[in-house]
């Protein structure tokens, strides 16, 4: 599971959504945060579009990963390179649920992401 959910983050990182979507089930479920949950695999990959398009670019560096049973987590470091082009350098975590086809079924990210985009 660690190579599949590094391949994923890098699939993010090139800002290749096509192969984002192949990770997701149909119905998956995806919180960014403390943000509202987003219900299905299109929807979830237009949201992390939208995410994208205010970026000049994203970097995942991930560090250390668990599994038990149908859980997965990954920690890590991402570095965003905002519209402003201000750098944020953030710890996240990410937990994931893996369905019986290997497909993240509900995908929560954790990380402090508030300073994206605004003037510092």
């Amino acid at each position: 599971m660690e190579q599949k959910i590094r391949d994923m983050l890098a699939a993010i990182d090139r800002q290749d959504l096509k192969a984002f979507e192949a990770f997701l089930s149909e119905d998956a479920r995806f919180v960014f945060g403390n943000g509202e949950a987003i219900h299905g695999r299109e929807l979830i990959v237009s949201a992390v579009q939208g995410v994208l398009r205010s970026l000049r670019s994203i970097s995942h560096t991930a560090q250390r990963f668990w599994q038990v049973d149908d859980i997965a987590i990954c920690e890590g470091r991402v570095r965003y390179v905002d519209a402003l082009g201000q750098t944020l350098d953030a710890p996240f975590i990410d937990v994931l649920s893996i369905d019986a086809n290997e497909c993240i079924s509900d995908y929560r990210v954790y990380v402090d992401a508030s300073q994206l985009n605004q003037s510092r």
